[in-house]
C-alpha cells in the first residue's frame, strides 16, 4: 500500500539526507506516563492517515531539499545503479531552470 501512490511516502532521497539526530527518537520517563493506541480498520483509513502524516510532514522535505547542493545529488543517484546519469540531468535540468 505504501508504495501504490507518491502521496504515502517520502522521498528516496530524503532518508539519505536526514540528519542522524532526526532518525532516531527516544522515550524516557520517570514513574509511569500515558498513552493511546489508535487502531484504524479500513483501506481508506489507512490511506488518510499516511497521506496526513507526509502533508503534516513535507515541510521537513522542503527545508533539506533547499540545502542540497549538485554534488548531494551525484553522491544519491551514484547510490542508485540504472539510469543515473537521465535521472540526474533530469533533476539538474528543474534546479537550474
Amino acid at each position: 500500500m505504501v508504495h501504490r501512490s507518491k502521496k504515502f511516502y517520502f522521498p528516496a532521497w530524503f532518508l539519505y539526507h536526514l540528519p542522524e539526530e532526526n532518525k532516531v527518537q527516544w522515550l524516557f520517563w520517570e514513574d509511569s506516563f500515558e498513552f493511546e493506541e489508535k487502531i484504524i480498520h479500513g483501506t481508506w483509513v489507512i490511506e488518510s492517515e499516511l497521506e496526513s502524516f507526509i502533508q503534516a510532514n513535507k515541510h521537513l522535505v522542503a527545508q533539506i531539499k533547499a540545502t542540497l547542493k549538485i554534488r548531494d545529488w551525484v553522491r544519491y543517484y551514484s547510490l542508485q545503479g540504472s539510469n543515473v546519469i537521465r535521472r540526474l540531468v533530469r533533476h539538474v535540468k528543474k534546479k537550474v531552470l
